[in-house]
């Protein structure tokens, strides 16, 4: 205890006092209003800091200074009543001046605290429920922005250097004997933060909840057996209430004359904050607060939180209505959140004594466009068609994915054809990735009448799931589904995503008729003269096809007599024939031989490998020599088509691989188009004799042949039912 009465030597004392800091270096300070102190200040070696403090009769005062090298004396009234401490505190028991002074030795960091009006007035019983108490009026936190530290974990308020605002501050001093109460009123919704930021000695905290009729003990929320410091950082209790009352805060200790210093703010409900979630990484909060964020139909939502006691609840706004979506207890892992369709925004409620929530959105649209592909196709040509991802024919690969925790199970892409009228295109879609239970389907539409031309659906098959057709200029639209037995759960319930990948190509099959402008009269005149000339020399390879004609006659002829041309060109190739003068030789005869009767022609090649024949169509295939190939590794083959009965459209040649590797076509004669395993022959009509030439490449050993296109509108397909196989190098 301090305690004792200054005269006039006490005064001299004091003048002379402040003579020496003055002569000797100083930074000053004058007599504080405030009757607190929390500083750090930087010195120089000699360098003294002297503060004042105006005191009263009856308060206590607690002084604490932090430095590597300095000297302490504490005044009252200019009469030395402390030296060369690291703390001080008691009772003064006459009014005055309190004078601090800290002298440095060397330079340094100086921390020091001084608070000079601690008194005892709080009450010592613990009230009833019923019983009317002098209440605090405690801060409250409207803004979070405004009043936390974000440098600390907790994220508790900002400790200000003047601790003698009692909207923040309950000070006290405990007698060993008894323990004292401060009352604070909440309300339901609220948070209440306490952090005790000083004790001189041992101290214990409990709280009590009380409303009209009922006390709950909320237990022991602090327990210090040392005194606590000011200068340690803080460590904050939150307690979130569901509703009004008052909470009656015990302080007891086992020292005598414990001096403490309490904060305590109030942080408040906060409803319907609304939120930019690309301007905003994390929600700070205590108690409860409601956040609302704008949301796309093809954007999550994701949160995080790394406190386990955080409760959440969401709502989707549609149609002007908040719809509930979901409660989450606990959201440590990262949540989905996913709005209902159409709606335009979420609101998150949180509920929790104190948490950090962690945001970011998860783009789940289709092949990079922005948009979620929807399940079927517009219903008529003038449907605005914005709303379906647009497939870039001309890029190679493109990215989706089934979106389950929306229960999407089928994807529908536009695309778009530019060109010229009654031009005709080859799309073949390739889809890869988790495809065991996916379905393709291609769909040609009618732009003036928006039916169906035509459409091809695809199921997975031998490790592949692709589909292929030809289309006019317009749009169209190419399905992916998803045909597995998904459980349709509730919207929202996060399931990962089922991804694939489209993998396009494209071939312009008929230019179609290129747009027509009159020509000027320059262009007219000449242009008779370049008519003249160009029939001139147009009338060359006239003669010179009526010349080849009559000599494809005449090999026709000598094949008919000269049978087993195969064998004749192995025959060649034996005897030292280059391999490219045999196929010179065999590409004439492919033409010579379809002027022949199938069976003529037929049996001009030799005994055929395999054949097959219906009412509508012959096909047969003999294997060639290894040697005549073009391409390394390549086997060279001859097919033979004979259309006994009606029109083939949109006709291909399928090479299948029955094991291994699939089949590619490295080249064909007479010059076809060709892609993959398949040879596009287009339109063969009644009559037609086709005889290709054909080198393809594989590790397989085996191909089937099959036709497929459409025989008078209708969908047919033709099949070899014998399997051919290669000679492998090296076997007898």
């Amino acid at each position: 205890m301090v305690g004792a009465s200054f005269g006039s030597k006490g005064a001299y004392l004091s003048v002379l006092s402040t003579m020496l800091v003055v002569l000797c270096g100083t930074i000053p300070a004058d007599i504080v209003s405030a009757q607190e102190t929390v500083l750090s200040v930087d010195v120089e070696n000699g360098d003294t800091i002297f503060s004042n403090y105006n005191v009263s009769q009856g308060d206590y005062f607690t002084v604490e200074v932090e430095c590597q090298s300095c000297e302490t004396v504490l005044y009252l009234n200019g009469q030395e009543i402390d030296r060369d401490f690291i703390t001080s505190h008691g009772m003064v028991n006459t009014s005055g001046i309190l004078n601090l002074t800290i002298t440095s030795n060397i330079q340094d960091k100086v921390n020091y605290a001084v608070v000079a009006d601690i008194s005892d007035m709080n009450v010592q019983s613990r009230p009833s429920p019923q019983q009317e108490v002098n209440l605090l009026n405690p801060h409250t936190c409207k803004m979070i922005s405004q009043c936390i530290d974000f440098s600390q974990e907790q994220i508790s308020t900002n400790s200000p250097n003047n601790l003698s605002n009692s909207e923040h501050y309950s000070k006290g001093v405990l007698d060993s004997q008894s323990s004292e109460y401060i009352s604070i009123p909440v309300m339901g919704g609220e948070s209440l933060e306490l952090n005790l930021l000083h004790s001189t000695a041992d101290l214990e905290i409990d709280i009590y909840y009380q409303n009209d009729t009922i006390e709950e003990p909320l237990g022991r929320i602090i327990d210090y057996d040392t005194p606590k410091s000011l200068f340690l950082s803080t460590s904050s209790e939150f307690l979130y209430f569901d509703d009004s009352g008052r909470i009656i805060v015990k302080l007891s200790s086992e020292t005598s004359e414990t001096m403490w210093i309490l904060q305590h703010i109030i942080h408040s409900k906060i409803n319907n904050e609304v939120i930019n979630v690309s301007q905003t990484d994390d929600i700070f909060g205590h108690g409860e607060m409601d956040v609302v964020m704008e949301v796309t139909g093809n954007t999550a939502l994701v949160i995080q939180s790394p406190n386990d006691n955080l409760n959440v609840t969401y709502w989707s706004l549609f149609e002007g209505q908040w719809v509930l979506l979901k409660q989450q207890q606990s959201i440590l892992e990262s949540h989905y959140i996913y709005s209902l369709p159409e709606s335009t925004a979420v609101k998150l409620e949180f509920i929790g004594n104190m948490y950090t929530v962690a945001l970011s959105t998860d783009d789940y649209s289709d092949i990079n466009s922005g948009l979620e592909a929807p399940s079927v196709p517009p219903m008529n040509k003038d449907t605005d068609n914005s709303s379906w991802p647009v497939i870039d024919i001309s890029k190679s690969i493109n990215n989706g994915q089934f979106t389950t925790s929306i229960n999407d199970i089928s994807d529908v892409y536009a695309i778009e054809i530019e060109a010229w009228e009654d031009s005709i295109h080859f799309l073949k879609f390739s889809i890869s990735g988790d495809i065991a239970n996916l379905e393709v389907e291609l769909i040609s539409k009618n732009q003036e009448t928006w039916e169906d031309i035509e459409t091809k659906t695809r199921q997975y098959s031998q490790g592949k799931l692709e589909v292929a057709l030809e289309v006019p200029r317009g749009t169209h639209y190419l399905r992916v589904t998803n045909l597995a037995n998904i459980s349709q759960g509730t919207w929202g319930d996060y399931q990962s995503p089922l991804t694939y990948t489209i993998e396009t190509t494209y071939e312009l099959v008929e230019e179609g008729e290129e747009p027509w402008f009159p020509p000027d009269e320059n262009a007219e005149k000449w242009g008779s003269v370049a008519r003249w000339i160009m029939g001139f020399f147009l009338l060359t390879p006239a003669a010179y096809l009526v010349y080849s004609h009559k000599r494809n006659q005449g090999l026709a002829n000598e094949m008919r007599i000269k049978k087993q041309r195969l064998e004749f060109l192995k025959q060649r190739l034996d005897s030292g024939k280059t391999p490219q003068s045999n196929r010179k030789l065999i590409t004439r005869s492919l033409t010579a031989i379809s002027m022949l009767d199938w069976e003529d022609a037929c049996a001009a090649w030799g005994p055929a490998e395999a054949n097959y024949r219906t009412e509508n169509i012959a096909i047969a295939a003999w294997k060639l020599d290894e040697r005549i190939a073009k391409n390394t590794d390549a086997w060279p083959i001859i097919v033979g088509i004979n259309v006994i009965k009606g029109n083939w459209d949109i006709c291909a040649l399928r090479l299948d691989s029955p094991e291994g590797q699939a089949w590619n076509v490295r080249a064909v004669t007479p010059k076809f188009l060709f892609a993959g395993e398949e040879v596009f022959l287009d339109t063969m009509v009644e009559g037609n004799k086709t005889f290709l030439s054909l080198e393809i490449s594989s590790t397989s050993n085996a191909v089937d042949i099959e036709i497929n296109g459409r025989l008078d509108g209708t969908p047919s397909a033709s099949r070899i039912p014998s399997t051919i196989y290669r000679e492998i190098k090296g076997e007898e």
